[in-house]
């Protein structure tokens, strides 16, 4: 894998849900989407990024960060309900 696709995809994770938002979700929102929206991108983020783990990382590192991916869903859902809501 090459560093330009790393870092071309890091970058990518992070502008587009600061880009892409539900209004009443962020105090500003540049790009107005509905909830459902905002649940895809966060949802494919986080899923992306444990794939890629299981996929380079060493087992060792890749299952703490399941474990927080999955900690990190566990919290999310209250908002996750919310902008289900907020379409």
């Amino acid at each position: 894998m090459s560093l330009g696709l790393a870092i071309a995809v890091v970058l990518a994770s992070v502008a587009v849900p600061a880009v892409f938002a539900t209004p009443g979700d962020k105090p500003a929102v540049a790009v107005p989407v509905p909830g459902p929206v905002t649940i895809a991108i966060l949802a494919a983020t986080m899923a992306a990024g444990v794939a890629c783990a299981w996929t380079a990382w060493p087992l060792w590192a890749a299952i703490p960060l399941s474990a927080l991916a999955s900690a990190s869903l566990w919290a999310e859902l209250p908002r996750w309900r919310w902008l289900a809501g907020a379409a």
